[in-house]
């Protein structure tokens, strides 16, 4: 099974009670609707050649560098506006390291049972051919949220806020 890695710059975390995300981006604004379709074109893209036109075509506002990991830098997006604009159910943010230096968003997709703490299995997004994994720039701030995801405090979006700042994207293929 090979991957074909890209990383977009698109999430800073805070909860909820701290200091309040970036305004949502207007609805008209060019960035912002690329963002929002972004999964449609992802899930009509098959190939990396495919993937290389849905990102080439992003409005002024992003710079693009491509190699082995194809990193798209923008302005700041709140998650609640990204997980809305792409109807993801259930967004958490969880650490994938053991050191705890990189968090990502993945999607609920049932609660475990755990004697001991609330625990959650979490997948990844995906469109398509592609898993889309969000990347936030830091630990949500505040208390620890009492539910897990492997040995990763599991974050809900729904009580913690948090800012796009980056997605790398994956293709999966025999």
């Amino acid at each position: 099974m090979k991957h074909t890695i890209l990383a977009v710059t698109l999430l800073t975390v805070a909860p909820v009670s701290a200091e309040p995300a970036p305004p949502s981006p207007a609805v008209n604004d060019d960035l912002s609707a690329w963002i929002a379709e972004l999964p449609s074109r992802l899930a009509a893209a098959t190939n990396t050649t495919g993937l290389h036109n849905v990102i080439v075509k992003h409005p002024y506002g992003a710079s693009i560098l491509e190699g082995v990991v194809t990193t798209i830098t923008i302005k700041s997006h709140a998650a609640a506006w990204l997980a809305e604009s792409w109807q993801l159910r259930r967004p958490y943010v969880v650490s994938p390291t053991v050191h705890q230096t990189k968090w990502i968003v993945a999607l609920w997709q049932e609660d475990l049972k755990d004697s001991y703490t609330k625990r959650v299995a979490l997948t990844p997004i995906t469109f398509g051919v592609w898993v889309v994994r969000p990347i936030v720039s830091e630990r949500p701030q505040g208390k620890l949220p009492g539910v897990v995801a492997g040995a990763s405090p599991a974050y809900d979006l729904k009580t913690y806020s948090a800012n796009v700042v980056a997605l790398e994207i994956t293709q999966v293929t025999n």
